[in-house]
């Protein structure tokens, strides 16, 4: 189970982001599974281990604060309701 829910993270969650189709709700799943793999699988390694999924984790923590920029399917979809 747990790794059908890392596969729809790390592939559909990102390829949304990516595109920028429901930007902030496709962020949570990736969030998630990086800080499961620092926090709880990397717990006790070194930093040098932790390092790689930290620097995925922040940039992920920017999107989810700041949400879908200007070039994004979002975007598009907000601006033709208005």
């Amino acid at each position: 189970m747990s790794l059908s829910l890392v596969v729809f993270a790390e592939f559909f969650c990102s390829l949304a982001i990516a595109i920028g189709f429901i930007t902030r709700g496709a962020v949570i799943p990736v969030i998630t599974t990086m800080m499961v793999a620092v926090f709880v699988i990397h717990s006790d390694d070194p930093w040098g281990k932790k390092e790689l999924g930290m620097m995925y984790l922040i940039p992920l923590m920017t999107i989810l604060i700041t949400g879908p920029e200007k070039y994004s399917i979002d975007k598009l979809i907000s601006s033709k309701q208005k």
